[in-house]
């Protein structure tokens, strides 16, 4: 087995250590435009250090370009600063191009190298925790590196991983868009890593919405936002057209696992400016289509 190549560097984020570290300083102390939201930053991390020793940690970041995401990112996991040490880092991401038939019926992945080079430092993947799934689910789960090659949906992460939890062991996978069934078996999936590996944190990357028309945009953020905040279910929300953020499978296989209400952080308009809650009109732009980006964290413990 080899280390995975960046696939992505220089489109997504910049590839040399020189440029993301001064990428980094920048983002981390980028300010948003509500002036209360260091108070709710404060109160969110003030909240993570009461979490049960057997509560996973679980965040949402963007997915996107750093340059319109580093700073939320940097927000979701600087609000985990109160947590233990992690042993495993589980990166949940949404598959965007279709499985392949030789490949079927498999629908989540994971990339079969021993680990990724960073311009931050080396990630070794958790070649056990790999293990585990495949033995488990030889149907719903595969090694196939090609889905990684084309999806910079976890590779844009690793830099920021190896900088902030240096030495611990990540397992990145991607998922489509998923049925009843398909999410059972995700749930399942992530109820079996959490018992094997208790200390683990879990990484949504996806977004609040598609790229869509405006006011589409916030519609489908608002009442994905609004779902995440309550518990509820968000299947029928997607089948009803309500909601369209590719991360929705793992959202939800997340909460029938977990439980838990959703906290927000930060949020933004594609490259507009961050705030700490969803505007009730969508802001001027350029753009005839927008994504809503936001930076979350899992806040309450199981549901009873």
């Amino acid at each position: 087995m080899t280390f995975h190549e960046a696939e992505h560097a220089g489109i997504f984020y910049p590839g040399d250590k020189t440029s993301q570290d001064l990428i980094f300083d920048v983002s981390a102390n980028t300010d948003v435009q509500n002036t209360d939201v260091q108070d709710a930053l404060s109160r969110i991390s003030s909240l993570s250090s009461g979490f049960p020793s057997d509560f996973p940690a679980v965040v949402m970041v963007p997915q996107a370009a750093w340059t319109w995401t580093l700073a939320d990112i940097h927000d979701a996991l600087g609000s985990l600063s109160a947590t233990p040490d992690f042993e495993l880092i589980v990166l949940l991401a949404p598959l965007h191009a279709p499985v392949m038939e030789i490949h079927q019926p498999a629908f989540v992945f994971s990339h079969g190298a021993i680990g990724t080079r960073t311009a931050q430092g080396d990630i070794m993947f958790d070649i056990a925790a790999r293990g585990i799934l495949e033995a488990r689910f030889p149907r719903e789960f595969s090694l196939q590196n090609v889905y990684f090659t084309e999806e910079p949906g976890v590779e844009y992460l690793f830099p920021v991983l190896a900088r902030k939890y240096p030495g611990v062991p990540v397992l990145p996978l991607l998922a489509g868009d998923a049925d009843g069934q398909r999410v059972r078996a995700m749930a399942e999936m992530l109820r079996i890593l959490n018992e094997a590996r208790p200390r683990t944190l879990f990484i949504i990357a996806g977004n609040l919405s598609a790229e869509e028309h405006l006011s589409q945009a916030l519609e489908h953020a608002t009442v994905l936002q609004g779902a995440m905040e309550n518990g509820e279910a968000l299947l029928p929300l997607r089948a009803a057209g309500k909601i369209s953020s590719v991360a929705t499978p793992w959202i939800e296989a997340v909460r029938r696992i977990f439980g838990g209400r959703w906290r927000l952080l930060t949020v933004r308009q594609s490259d507009g400016p961050r705030f700490c809650h969803l505007p009730e009109t969508a802001p001027d732009t350029s753009h005839s289509s927008v994504v809503w980006h936001a930076a979350e964290i899992l806040t309450q413990g199981r549901d009873s």
